[in-house]
């Protein structure tokens, strides 16, 4: 998409409202998307958004839990178009860092192996799997990938989910290096 044009019906026309033009970098990431606005019939600048990346990384390189990255966003400038100078004037400019992280994969379970249950559930959950698992952590994150508990549960070890508010969740089943997701709602 290189550009996109917002029109409004009224007084039985469309009528132009806002535009936005977008620039990309040859591995097809945006560096600039410029925004206007329909003021006496011509294209008005608004604000413009400079992006800048990166370009060592893929999207594979990158963790980020509940986020999906498509690529390594290093800054993001934000200007705004002065009329009276007719130019750019920053407003503020974003600098993201990164750390190094080494990481060791771990295997997803067997999905067949385990049932969480009761969900949706009220306050008490359910986790049974097979024996030859000895102990299994169960984490519960909401959808802003915040981490609200991590305990060790055996089989059929009841797991108090009072005080937890009501929606939607992520919950990983952790042991010996392996691990499964799933989805949890809380009515």
């Amino acid at each position: 998409m290189i550009q996109r044009i917002l029109t409004e019906w009224y007084e039985n026309q469309w009528n132009n409202m806002e535009k936005s033009e977008y620039a990309y970098d040859s591995n097809n990431k945006e560096t600039q998307r410029i925004n206007y606005h329909w003021v006496a019939n011509q294209w008005t600048e608004t604000n413009k958004y400079e992006f800048t990346f990166n370009n060592s990384y893929s999207s594979s390189d990158i963790i980020a839990p509940f986020i999906t990255f498509k690529y390594m966003l290093t800054s993001q400038l934000y200007a705004v178009w002065d009329q009276t100078s007719n130019d750019w004037s920053i407003n503020y400019k974003n600098t993201f860092y990164y750390s190094e992280q080494n990481t060791t994969p771990i295997a997803d379970l067997n999905k067949g192996e385990f049932n969480v249950y009761p969900n949706p559930v009220s306050d008490i959950l359910s986790v049974k799997y097979p024996d030859h698992y000895s102990l299994i952590t169960f984490e519960l994150y909401d959808l802003q990938g915040r981490k609200l508990m991590s305990t060790e549960i055996k089989s059929n070890e009841p797991i108090s989910l009072k005080g937890i508010h009501k929606g939607m969740y992520i919950y990983y089943l952790i042991t010996d290096g392996q691990k499964h997701k799933g989805k949890l709602i809380k009515e």
